[in-house]
Formats: structure tokens, C-alpha cells, sequence
């Protein structure tokens, strides 16, 4: 562990004003300092690694301050898994939006998933999940537009094997992770940054397969190809 800093260093090398760790200190998102006197204090890289995850969930994620105060509670929280505390972050950083106005629609919605689900065997996937509702509202959405679910089937499960390999690439990156706050400042990253990264990625490869898939080849000539003595006699 680094030496002991006081406030000042503390907000040179994390980038935070002086102002803002007060308020931070205030709000109970940034855990109390060591006191050596009623007007002094001393922080550690503990400290420094809970503001980087601060700014992260300001300057990346968009979070406003009772959102990062619910989940610094949780990080905080010696009897709250990391499992609950990633949970925590997620509900606040994802938006789910409203899902079609049709009962049926949803209820078809939720039918996908629940085939998906057993499908793939993701016997861990929560109905609480944050991520399950935005699937379920969007494919709802998808649906209420007159896509075919016979034709949105197949591409749910090719979606769900692909997020499960990025997945697996997103928890092989934090395995090695000790501290909890930078494990969810690398999720937050990712969940954030990843998704608009795995976007663009993928429309890269439309380009690339579509030009593979779509675009047919030029279509063969009907005249076979003669010898270049007999085309010279028929004067070609």
C-alpha cells in the first residue's frame, strides 16, 4: 500500500477537486479517512481507487449521486456478495425501455426468453436480472413492429450464443481483479463502453459478410471460351 496522502495529494493524483471528495466524504460514497487530528486526515489507495470508480460511474455511466451512493452502500456492505453489488450497478446504468402496450406481445416476448434461457442452459440466469427485462422489452418492441417470431427465433439464439462468448472475454479480464471497486470500475468500463465497441464491431462485419452473403458474382458468359486459332478464323 502506498503511503498515507493527505486531502490535497489525494486530489492531485485522482484528478477529483478537493471540493467534490468533501462532498463525496459528505454523501458517504467515499469512506472516512484516518483522523490524526479534528482538522486532519490521511488516505490511502484505497481512497484513490474509490474515486477513480466514482468518476467512472459519473463521466462514463452518467450516474447521478444517490445511484453511486446505493452502489457504494453495496460495495461497502461486508455481507453483500460482488455478485449483488454488480447486480446494483447494472440496474442503474441500464435503461430498459417500455416494451409493447400488448399483453400478448409481451407474454410472446417472454416465451423467447424463457426458450432461449433453457436452451442455452443458463440455469443462473435471474429473473431479476436487469439485462432479462431489457431483453424482454425490446423484443416486445421488435415484435410490435410485425417482425416474424419464426424468423427472430433463430436470430435470438445466435444473439444469446454470441453474448455468451463475450461474456466469458468480459469475466476473464476481471478473474485477476483483487479489489472490488476497481472490478467494478472495469465492469462499468465495459458495460458501458463495451456495448457501443460491440456495436460498431458488428456493423463492421455486416459489411464484410454482406458483401460475402448478398452480393451475388457476376453471372457466367454464354459463350464458351474457343481455341485462339478458331477464334482468329471466325474472325474474332
Amino acid at each position: 500500500m502506498a503511503a498515507a496522502m493527505r486531502m490535497a495529494e489525494l486530489s492531485s493524483k485522482s484528478g477529483v477537486s478537493v471540493a467534490s471528495i468533501k462532498l463525496y466524504l459528505r454523501e458517504g460514497v467515499l469512506p472516512a479517512g484516518r483522523h490524526t487530528s479534528p482538522n486532519q486526515a490521511f488516505y490511502d489507495d484505497h481512497h484513490l481507487q474509490r474515486l477513480t470508480l466514482i468518476r467512472a460511474l459519473r463521466e462514463i455511466a452518467g450516474l447521478p449521486l444517490a445511484s453511486i451512493r446505493a452502489i457504494a452502500a453495496s460495495l461497502d456492505n461486508p455481507e453483500t456478495e460482488l455478485f449483488d453489488t454488480l447486480r446494483t450497478m447494472q440496474s442503474a446504468i441500464i435503461d430498459v425501455p417500455e416494451s409493447a402496450p400488448d399483453d400478448h406481445l409481451r407474454a410472446e416476448a417472454r416465451r423467447m426468453v424463457d426458450d432461449v434461457v433453457a436452451e442455452r442452459g443458463w440455469k443462473g440466469a435471474s429473473p431479476q436480472n436487469p439485462s432479462r427485462s431489457l431483453v424482454e422489452a425490446t423484443l416486445a418492441r421488435i415484435l410490435a413492429v410485425g417482425a416474424d417470431p419464426g424468423l427472430s427465433e433463430p436470430l435470438l439464439d445466435a444473439y444469446a450464443r454470441a453474448a455468451e462468448v463475450v461474456a466469458g472475454a468480459d469475466l476473464a479480464g476481471l478473474r485477476d481483479i483483487a479489489e472490488n471497486d476497481r472490478i467494478i470500475e472495469v465492469a462499468v468500463i465495459w458495460t458501458v463502453l463495451g456495448d457501443s465497441l460491440l456495436a460498431g464491431l458488428r456493423g463492421m462485419a455486416h459489411e464484410v459478410v454482406s458483401r460475402r452473403e448478398l452480393i451475388a458474382p457476376p453471372e457466367p458468359c454464354d459463350t464458351p471460351n474457343l481455341p485462339a486459332d478458331q477464334a482468329a478464323a471466325d474472325g474474332g
